[in-house]
């Protein structure tokens, strides 16, 4: 990116002067709204909650002016120099692990925040935004309009507001309440501030950029014709005219030499219809042209004509069946190059050239089989594999310990499993259950992975679950107390020794411990409780019977007819998310869905990942054995994000993070020839 012209860093700095007014507006008209709340707030349950927030507001008004005018004028500065140097690119709040960002459950709360935040100001600041942003370009010099280019963005304000209200030290509901609250007026005052700075820059006679109108090849469309149904491309081919297919400028030079370089004896067996042939190469012609938008690929979709008219000729049933392996390679690798972004030439580049003597091979094959196709295909996996390696060759420890956590995560997931099957069925007390759950899991985890101790102390600590729980059953016998005072010493001494191996707090150990002996002394001290049967439940008359399925019937009904209750909250009270860019009426949503989908991922698909409200393409380059850890790129190429699984969830849940949805080129081919028949 170019310096910055002397007419826009005068723009920035008049309005870097304005920040403090803004700062100072937005906490104005935030306690005002908390004061006399309307609208979603005036039915809010809690008014104490907004008469606090406003009490604590109005007393640390000042330090939260001071942090709010720091936070927007560093994240202005911050987004200055990087659009100026291209070498420091935000990063996203998290834990660090040997250069990598593991973004943990906080990280991602407050990713959610401020996408919540950003979309509440594009709503609002729409078509001010717009201009404000071709007047940008004006000033800079740039002949087209990049929203990035604009250092005073929503994204930059609303991390500002999300990491100034931390410093008030808010629990949860106050904190989520300020920022809904701060944002909407943060949103209105941002229009006007949009607003005015256009006006000011219309006086003084800038004239904005236009835009543009783009078509983007790789989005999602409604096509006119559904090339996955079977059947359908082949009816497409015999539609095409035959005037048109008999034309030299489609009958292509790779036609001619794939013609040429085979037998003449299987020449003249293998073309029955050379009005085929000729259709798949118009097609084959469009798939290249099509291929335009993605120049570093053009040459190698180019060369493949000659290969995939050689196996039409070998299996004639190709353009019947799109899941064809020689199909689906081309479109792996236009989708997997066309998702590098512009700063990612030298990277795009050299995936091409890795890949190339696996094209030429196939190139070069005078009779390939669809094996032929499945073997480049695997061989390109493997290569793109192989780049995303790269990016990890100097992080081995880090990759060493993410590994480690995996199998600790895993192992954690399964002694948890055999923690609530000893729970089932047996009453203990909440203090004793949350501790076998968390702190007692940890020590038998710490157990199986340490080799600090001998096979039978071992086995001794990982046992004091199953009589810990049955050590808290009342006695139904004489000889069952008698073995409940038998265990009682052992049973003590391991559960002191596993909560020293954890280093558990000494109040917590001396409180789980008061709380077991008052249960133990009790049980000790009262006579055993005969177990007693459970009486069997009483027949129902005829009546009641009758009555019951009524009953039952008359519910399913009006369950049927009331699907969705009526809600108990005021729907304008609910938070709101940026919707997924792949959305859709029928898309499952949920965690069990989020749960699904995560499932089903694999290194080298690209994404588009929300990071502190910027929307990037990302490429999913590791994933642990477990699928407990998933790493994406980030703006930069060394920019690498490690987000847990219980974070991708949560993130793919409030949809901000979706694949790249492209449009096959077959399918992109397939819509301009029936363009061309006027369909």
């Amino acid at each position: 990116m170019t310096s910055e012209t002397p007419q826009f860093q005068a723009h920035c700095e008049r309005l870097i002067g304005l920040l403090p007014e803004l700062a100072n507006s937005v906490i104005r008209r935030t306690l005002e709204a908390l004061r006399a709340p309307k609208g979603d707030l005036a039915v809010a349950q809690d008014r104490q909650l907004i008469f606090g927030l406003a009490s604590l507001l109005q007393q640390h008004q000042l330090r939260f002016h001071e942090a709010l005018t720091h936070r927007f004028q560093s994240e202005i500065a911050m987004a200055r120099q990087s659009r100026q140097t291209h070498s420091e690119a935000r990063k996203s709040p998290g834990l660090k692990l040997d250069e990598l960002s593991l973004v943990d459950e906080s990280a991602a709360e407050t990713t959610i925040e401020v996408a919540r935040t950003v979309q509440l100001i594009d709503l609002v600041t729409e078509w001010s935004l717009r201009e404000f942003q071709s007047y940008t370009a004006a000033l800079r010099g740039d002949p087209d309009i990049h929203a990035e280019a604009n250092p005073f963005s929503p994204a930059a304000f609303a991390r500002a507001l999300s990491d100034a209200v931390s410093v008030l030290q808010l629990p949860g509901a106050e904190r989520q309440l300020l920022l809904r609250v701060a944002g909407k007026e943060l949103a209105r005052l941002l229009h006007r501030f949009y607003g005015d700075a256009n006006l000011q820059l219309h006086q003084e006679g800038v004239i904005p950029v236009e835009y543009k109108a783009v078509i983007n090849p790789h989005a999602p469309a409604a096509a006119a014709l559904d090339v996955n149904r079977p059947g359908a491309l082949d009816a497409l081919l015999q539609r095409l005219p035959a005037a048109l297919q008999m034309s030299p400028s489609v009958v292509t030079a790779a036609l001619d030499r794939a013609l040429q370089q085979l037998p003449l004896n299987q020449l003249g067996a293998q073309v029955d219809d050379p009005h085929a042939i000729q259709s798949l190469s118009q097609l084959l012609e469009r798939m290249v042209k099509e291929s335009g938008s993605v120049p570093a690929v053009q040459p190698v979709v180019q060369d493949l004509q000659t290969s995939m008219i050689r196996l039409a000729l070998q299996e004639p049933q190709l353009v019947e069946n799109l899941q064809h392996p020689s199909w689906q390679l081309i479109n792996d690798l236009v989708s997997y190059v066309g998702g590098f972004r512009h700063d990612e030439a030298a990277e795009q580049h050299a995936f091409i050239e890795r890949i190339r003597p696996i094209i030429d091979q196939l190139v070069s094959n005078t009779s390939p089989q669809a094996d032929d196709f499945v073997q480049a295909r695997q061989a390109i996996q493997e290569a793109i594999d192989a780049q995303s390696a790269e990016l990890l060759a100097s992080r081995e420890a880090t990759l060493k310990a993410l590994e480690e956590a995996d199998h600790l995560e895993t192992l954690k997931g399964l002694l948890h499993q055999q923690v609530e099957q000893h729970l089932e069925g047996h009453t203990v007390p909440i203090v004793v259950s949350d501790f076998l759950r968390g702190p007692w899991v940890d020590v038998m985890v710490h157990v199986m992975t340490q080799g600090d101790m001998d096979e039978q102390e071992s086995h001794g600590l990982i046992n004091v679950v199953e009589e810990l729980v049955t050590s808290l059953q009342r006695p139904t016998t004489l000889d069952e107390r008698d073995r409940l005072r038998a265990m009682l010493p052992s049973l003590t001494e391991r559960l002191r020794k596993g909560m020293a191996l954890i280093n558990w707090p000494p109040k917590l150990r001396g409180d789980l411990m008061e709380q077991l002996m008052v249960v133990h002394a009790r049980y000790l001290r009262s006579p055993p409780a005969p177990a007693t049967p459970s009486e069997p439940p009483r027949e129902l008359t005829p009546h009641e019977i009758v009555s019951q399925m009524r009953s039952e019937h008359i519910d399913s009904v009006w369950e049927q007819l009331n699907p969705d209750p009526e809600p108990k909250v005021h729907v304008g009270a609910l938070p709101t998310v940026p919707m997924g860019l792949s959305a859709a009426e029928d898309t499952p949503s949920g965690p069990e869905a989020a749960e699904a989908w995560v499932e089903g991922l694999h290194p080298g698909t690209w994404f588009k990942l929300s990071i502190q409200g910027e929307w990037v393409n990302s490429r999913l380059i590791w994933v642990s054995r477990n699928q407990r850890f998933f790493m994406f790129t980030g703006r930069q190429t060394d920019d690498i994000h490690t987000l847990p699984r219980q974070v991708l969830c949560n993130l793919r849940e409030q949809g901000l993070v979706t694949e790249v949805q492209q449009r096959s080129l077959v399918q992109r081919a397939a819509d301009s020839l029936m363009g061309d028949l006027g369909d």
